[in-house]
């Protein structure tokens, strides 16, 4: 498989496993769990972005915006969305 055709496959997997949700979320930051969620550049825009990790590109890093500059901050998933949130101690 093609790694463009393959990224187009899990994106349209995750669309429709997404698209039965019964909330309003956003598709893009939409989640079940927390391994639904990724942190890097958007698929879509090209700029740093948190969200399902289907519109993740997680190639290109943004760590200082993922992890914040103290190295505190990760992405989870809380009430079906994928949000950053601070390092728990």
């Amino acid at each position: 498989v093609i790694p463009e055709q393959q990224t187009e496959q899990e994106l349209k997997d995750a669309i429709d496993k997404l698209e039965n949700s019964k909330d309003d979320v956003p598709i893009e930051v939409a989640c079940t769990t927390d391994s639904d969620c990724a942190c890097g550049v958007s698929t879509m825009t090209g700029e740093c972005f948190y969200g399902n990790n289907a519109f993740v590109d997680l190639q290109t890093k943004c760590t200082d915006f993922c992890n914040g500059i103290g190295g505190n901050l990760e992405i989870k998933c809380m009430k079906d969305t994928c949000v950053q949130v601070n390092v728990t101690q």
